[in-house]
């Protein structure tokens, strides 16, 4: 990062505000904007010519912060004053909100429906590339496959025909347990892989 990039000379004395125009450099992609306008800036520390900013992203994003800490770090590091920097980032996806009156299912934060009113159009397909992206980032993943007439989740995730999942029981009740591959756990509604 060049002098007229930062707009900041080599005799100031270095500060927040001076950190954030740098962290404002970093338009992220999925945000559409900076950091610092994203509300993403959790903290950020001074101590002589060490600097050290703390952020929080609200989606998984495991893949992609050693990359984006290290593009930050650089930028801070080349600011006049800096003598070393620090950047750690951390992420949660928060619950949204359930529809009208329906209670939320537990263990259960957030849905994604992919769903569509015509056959053949690769709802399977992108169902299980968006699992194993989001699973890939960091996020805990599961696929419902509710396909009652051609479920093929089980085949695009490699689970071997004839695969059952098992059975618990709690009190009265009786649970399927997901089967698990790639770090996603895969059920689905005839029960049969």
């Amino acid at each position: 990062m060049s002098e007229s990039l930062t707009g900041i000379g080599m005799s100031e004395v270095i500060n927040r505000t001076m950190i954030e125009q740098v962290l404002r450099q970093y338009h992220d992609p999925y945000l559409g904007m900076d950091l610092v306008a994203a509300g993403c800036v959790r903290d950020i520390a001074i101590e002589g010519g060490q600097v050290r900013v703390d952020l929080f992203m609200g989606y998984p994003c495991s893949g992609l912060s050693a990359g984006i800490t290290r593009i930050l770090q650089d930028y801070l590091e080349d600011l006049s004053g800096v003598t070393s920097a620090e950047v750690t980032l951390a992420w949660h996806v928060e619950s949204m909100p359930t529809q009208g009156n329906l209670p939320a299912m537990s263990g259960i934060r957030n849905i994604i429906a992919v769903a569509s009113g015509k056959g053949g159009v690769g709802k399977s397909t992108t169902t299980a590339n968006l699992a194993l992206a989001l699973a890939a980032e960091g996020a805990r993943v599961g696929v419902l496959d509710a396909d009652i007439y051609g479920p093929s989740q089980g085949l695009m995730f490699g689970i071997a025909e004839g695969i059952r999942p098992d059975v618990i029981t709690e009190g009265e009740q009786q649970f399927f347990l997901p089967i698990e591959a790639h770090v996603i756990e895969i059920a689905r509604a005839d029960v049969d892989f």
